[in-house]
């Protein structure tokens, strides 16, 4: 059986939610450092604007990867 290569870890879907805005949160602040995680959501700016304020607050962390909805 081949084994399949995931780009990420976990994707967190909702991040521009309350609930999504508290576990991008979490992540960034108690998980390993080398987990490969991105956020989804419907709006580019504010998956943006999320990871924006994560890596201010958590500059150690490497920015999410950010994934949504192609019109």
């Amino acid at each position: 059986m081949s084994q399949l290569k995931r780009q990420y870890d976990i994707i967190l879907l909702g991040a521009t939610g309350y609930t999504g805005k508290l576990v991008s949160e979490y992540i960034s602040k108690a998980l390993p450092t080398n987990l490969a995680w991105a956020i989804a959501g419907r709006s580019q700016q504010k998956l943006q604007d999320i990871a924006t304020d994560l890596r201010k607050r958590y500059p150690d962390r490497d920015e999410p990867g950010k994934l949504w909805p192609e019109s």
